[in-house]
């Protein structure tokens, strides 16, 4: 069955999940209650009866429309393994328009059972689908972050950060963009220096270090991450996505071994584009006068492919009030 039809069968998430009954009006006219606890805690009402029923997974008998409280109190504690079930036939069959209404429907789980998130967090180390695992990762933004922390969702995408595979981490990594957490810097230094991960891992772990966690970080390691920074950004064998991203933690220390570095980049022809923007970028921070850094960027106009035209235009168009130079990342 295609991911699409998780909907078209009745078998969307908000079903499978057995929260059918929390989306639907209660009699009388009441409207169902919203839950207003912090993440994790009990609802302090129940929910309303349910007035429909409530969608099957496939192969098991379809249960019948009801007004007993107990049973939809049972279906309601059944949420968490139905629900990983939903995610993990997502994870084999949605992609494109359907990644997007999983995520819609996660939301809405969550506006209604916020106590869910963990379970969220920790089925999202399993996902292989990246495109699933950011669009998962990104419902958890709230829970993961204050005022509204859950401290078993924020433990979850740690153990994530740390250790997953390939698409969960990395994922689990852009959620905590941003961060000056002790904590979470050392674990995402770690990924950086981790040559065993994948090259989008370490890539946006030397984003997160480069947009402030390397502060964060004790002097010992924060050392570290500079030594490693220089060693990928003269590797010419280093991938392209890395080596850009690792330009930024040059501008750690104000060092003019760093800015020759990135001249070096910013004037050699053979240099890929995006790590040619990055050193521009790492000149601009730096002082390095604009006109300088224009000449060099339209000298490379005639050998620039049809695919990277763009890129380069928009580049040229920071020059002249246009947004700020860039390669790419965010969340």
């Amino acid at each position: 069955m295609r991911g699409s039809a998780l909907l078209v069968a009745g078998l969307g998430l908000l079903a499978i999940a057995g929260l059918s009954f929390a989306l639907t009006p209660a009699s009388d006219g009441v409207a169902a209650p919203t839950p207003t606890h912090r993440p994790g805690a009990t609802a302090e009402q129940p929910p309303a009866p349910s007035t429909m029923s409530i969608a099957a997974p496939p192969g098991a008998p379809a249960p019948t429309r009801t007004t007993d409280h107990a049973t939809a109190t049972t279906r309601e504690d059944d949420a968490p393994a139905r629900l990983i079930e939903a995610l993990r036939q997502a994870d084999r069959e949605a992609s494109g328009p359907e990644v997007l209404e999983v995520r819609r429907q996660l939301r809405e789980i969550l506006r209604r059972r916020p106590d869910l998130a963990s379970t969220i967090a920790r089925t999202l180390a399993e996902l292989e689908n990246r495109e699933l695992a950011f669009a998962i990762a990104r419902t958890l933004v709230p829970f993961a972050r204050e005022p509204n922390r859950d401290d078993a969702v924020r433990d979850a995408l740690l153990e994530t950060a740390r250790s997953g595979a390939a698409a969960p981490r990395e994922a689990a990594l852009h959620v905590v963009i941003g961060t000056r957490d002790p904590e979470v810097a050392a674990i995402v230094a770690d990924a950086f220096f981790d040559e065993s991960a994948a090259t989008p891992v370490r890539a946006v772990a030397a984003f997160i270090l480069a947009d402030g966690a390397v502060a964060a970080v004790d002097p010992a390691t924060a050392d570290r991450v500079l030594a490693r920074a220089r060693a990928i950004v003269d590797d010419p064998d280093a991938p392209r996505r890395l080596q850009a991203e690792t330009f930024d933690l040059l501008l750690v220390q104000d060092d003019a071994t760093d800015r020759a570095r990135a001249r070096r980049h910013l004037h050699d022809p053979r240099a890929p584009l995006p790590v040619a923007l990055a050193a521009a970028r790492v000149l601009m921070a730096a002082g390095e006068p604009d006109e300088t850094i224009r000449a060099a960027l339209e000298a490379r106009r005639p050998t620039t492919g049809p695919e990277e035209v763009s890129l380069l235009h928009s580049a040229l168009a920071a020059f002249d009030g246009g947004p700020s130079l860039s390669t790419g990342g965010g969340f």
